[in-house]
């Protein structure tokens, strides 16, 4: 996975950055505030390889849409979290679909990043 402060999301390309091709399908996780975005990407296998035996609950939207969150911190304001489950390697494909599983997972690693980077 990589943080991406400062390049908008773009469909990455081979060699680009860290991304590199999955072996399994490609999570993508976009969080947004006032004063940046940061953009995860990881393999399924990876993510799955870190789930607990009590998230195993899954859940799926209709595909083709994402889920979208809206959560408030006192130190950094409301936060917006999109995580798609894509259907490519590199998370760019113009379908994707969502385990509202992984909202969770990605909601608490990110807003702990948010959190030490505005705190410095």
């Amino acid at each position: 996975m990589y943080i991406d402060r400062k390049i908008p999301d773009l469909f990455p390309q081979p060699g680009y950055g860290a991304t590199h091709p999955c072996e399994s399908s490609c999570i993508k996780a976009v969080l947004k505030s006032q004063n940046a975005k940061i953009i995860f990407r990881g393999c399924l296998t990876s993510v799955y390889q870190q789930i607990s035996a009590r998230d195993y609950s899954f859940s799926m939207p209709p595909v083709g849409s994402c889920d979208e969150q809206e959560h408030s911190s006192k130190h950094i304001g409301t936060t917006v979290t999109q995580t798609c489950l894509c259907s490519t390697n590199y998370c760019n494909g113009a379908l994707s679909f969502f385990y509202s599983l992984y909202i969770k997972i990605f909601y608490y690693c990110i807003l702990y990043i948010i959190i030490c980077i505005f705190l410095k």
